[in-house]
């Protein structure tokens, strides 16, 4: 490996000569005689102006395949099969309440159970 951390100048030196400004270049005062450069003014964009309609300037559309048409849907089955998970989940959600009430009725009598017979 050539220079520091590894990096080498494209000449195979070492060193970072290579790199640095030139003398007199950049940030120096120009050379007795000439006057300074202005600063460059920005004109702005430049104009847009529109193709011609002739040239056919524009995205390129193609149409594509026409839709299939969908199969038809029996409402009534499906409102029937709506009804019945609806229901499967009303009984689910009912038996999981009582399977909680009597759990916390069972913790509340054994609580008052354990307190009473420390008197």
């Amino acid at each position: 490996m050539n220079g520091l951390n590894g990096w080498a100048s494209p000449d195979g030196s070492a060193g970072d000569v290579f790199w640095r400004r030139p003398a007199g270049s950049a940030n120096s005062a120009p050379p007795p005689g000439r006057a300074p450069a202005a600063p460059a003014q920005y004109a702005g964009p430049p104009r847009m102006h529109r193709p011609a309609e002739a040239v056919g300037w524009g995205p390129v559309i193609v149409p594509g395949p026409v839709a299939r048409s969908l199969p038809e849907q029996d409402h009534e089955a499906l409102d029937r099969e709506d009804a019945q998970a609806r229901a499967v989940t009303v009984g689910v959600g009912v038996l999981t309440l009582v399977v909680l009430f009597l759990l916390l009725l069972m913790m509340v009598i054994r609580a008052g159970t354990a307190a009473g017979a420390g008197i």
